[in-house]
């Protein structure tokens, strides 16, 4: 699998407030460490982290649809 253009593509999702505050690192062809860039973060507006989960959930969903345009299940 092509990690590079799944993740070019996937990582241009909205998020709220348009932080886009994950960090993506390929372990290897199967697997991918998802990880929160805290400077990317609003902690005086976010103070539940609900901001956080909607926007890492945005992103996988953004690198599955990817992928399953790929054909990639």
């Amino acid at each position: 699998m092509n990690w590079g253009s799944f993740l070019d593509i996937a990582r241009r999702c909205p998020s709220p407030h348009n932080t886009q505050p994950w960090k993506a690192r390929v372990l290897d062809d199967d697997t991918l460490l998802l990880c929160v860039d805290r400077a990317r973060t609003l902690p005086d507006e976010d103070v539940t982290g609900c901001f956080i989960w909607c926007a890492m959930g945005m992103f996988v969903e953004s690198v599955r649809i990817v992928a399953a345009n790929a054909g990639i299940g």
